[in-house]
């Protein structure tokens, strides 16, 4: 993990572009490379993207450095048609291997109704760590809580109860969704052992207030940020990606 935290404060950004595997068409992501040669060079410490994508900008690290590469999709987030929590691998060991990746990603979605097939999903994240521990693979876990509508709810006391089973499943590294209550994320971050990250949801209309939630979770102990849709869906996503850099880097 050595190339995703290069930078001497141990932290990371990650530009997450690998939505197209479980979301279908996404706007901002038509052409993926085309998208990511218009963004500055060392403006990211890593790169998200689905086996397909990987195969087109594994030669890329002006970009990033770093390369994580997602081995699964899922039909959770209902509203593009989803309806189960399950989630499908669609990388094998041999596949990563090939990739050129450092690091791979998975979900591991918990259904805060409790009657959705979690321990299936367990099974699941159970599977990918042990199979990636034993090729080398560090994994970035991608812990969120979701209603029967696959919406992912922010209640402090659900993130940590999906952080924790998924620290104690094996994950290298955690992707999570901020709590409501900002101040509850350095509980968080203290209760698991591995590197937290925040992942960037929703695009906000003020550029100044995402800026002011991502200094405000580096102050609290996150790791860095995973964004996506606030980036690549922006008006100047190269302007929004170096202050991202200076607020997560202090620079």
């Amino acid at each position: 993990m050595e190339r995703l935290f290069s930078h001497a404060d141990g932290r990371s950004l990650i530009l997450g572009v690998d939505h197209p595997l479980f979301e279908g068409h996404v706007s901002g992501l038509e052409n993926i490379p085309r998208l990511l040669s218009t963004l500055p060079e060392n403006a990211l410490d890593g790169l998200l993207v689905s086996p397909s994508t990987m195969q087109a900008v594994s030669s890329m690290k002006r970009l990033a450095k770093c390369h994580a590469m997602r081995l699964d999709t899922t039909g959770a987030f209902r509203r593009h048609g989803g309806s189960d929590i399950e989630a499908t691998l669609v990388a094998s060991a041999d596949d990563i291997a090939r990739s050129g990746t450092d690091v791979v990603a998975c979900f591991f979605l918990v259904n805060a109704a409790g009657h959705r097939r979690v321990a299936d999903h367990r099974s699941h994240l159970a599977q990918i760590t042990a199979m990636c521990r034993r090729i080398g693979y560090p994994v970035m876990v991608e812990a969120l809580v979701v209603d029967d509508d696959g919406n992912t709810l922010r209640d402090t006391a659900q993130i940590l109860h999906a952080a924790r089973l998924a620290a104690e499943l094996g994950a290298d590294l955690l992707k999570i969704d901020a709590p409501f209550t900002i101040a509850d994320l350095g509980d968080i971050v203290g209760a698991v052992n591995a590197p937290v990250f925040i992942r960037g949801g929703t695009p906000k209309d003020n550029v100044m207030e995402t800026l002011r939630d991502v200094e405000a979770y580096v102050s609290r102990g996150a790791t860095g940020l995973v964004i996506g849709r606030s980036i690549f869906q922006a008006a100047q996503p190269a302007e929004l990606l170096k202050n991202l850099h200076r607020v997560v880097h202090g620079g």
